[in-house]
């Protein structure tokens, strides 16, 4: 479950002032890497969220997580390479229970069939288009800026976003 679930109307949530640490109503702890104490390895753990427990939405405490295809860095260097192989790394630092949400763009629609009546056509395409630019738009309603502003997400790093621009360039009908 990611934490804007869990946090959706109150679950896992204490109500204002009857929750947090030495409470009933209290956020599991994740781990969070491990660190070395008198020469052994010993599991850290932290919030999921970057306010703690508290019922106000924030943002997912993902920031420090290194992610990885599994074998190779991430990103990778265009997002025409496959991207469903991403994953947080095998040894990191911070959460390995953060995740990297990614959708699917179609190079060239008019190329593909769906089998119904309908093919595709320059609209659709001009509204996957439209729709890519609004959700890697920063400021004042773009969907960057709404995803960080205490949705219990995080926005897309910069390297992300700008593989991503340039993802948005190669779509074309």
């Amino acid at each position: 479950m990611n934490l804007a679930d869990a946090r959706h109307d109150g679950h896992f949530t204490p109500a204002p002032g009857t929750g947090g640490a030495s409470t009933a109503t209290f956020w599991a702890e994740v781990e969070n890497g491990k660190i070395t104490v008198e020469g052994k390895k010993v599991a850290t753990f932290a919030d999921p969220s970057t306010n703690g427990d508290e019922g106000a939405k924030a943002q997912s405490n993902c920031a420090e997580t290194n992610y990885t295809n599994g074998s190779k860095k991430f990103p990778p260097e265009s997002t025409a390479l496959p991207w469903n192989e991403v994953t947080s790394a095998t040894k990191e630092p911070h959460y390995v229970i953060c995740g990297f949400t990614y959708d699917l763009g179609l190079e060239h629609m008019s190329t593909f069939t769906s089998g119904s009546k309908e093919e595709p056509t320059e609209k659709a395409e001009r509204t996957q288009y439209d729709y890519y630019n609004f959700v890697l738009a920063d400021g004042v309603g773009g969907g960057q800026t709404l995803i960080g502003e205490e949705t219990d997400y995080l926005g897309l790093p910069a390297a992300i976003k700008k593989i991503a621009r340039e993802g948005i360039e190669r779509l074309s009908f």
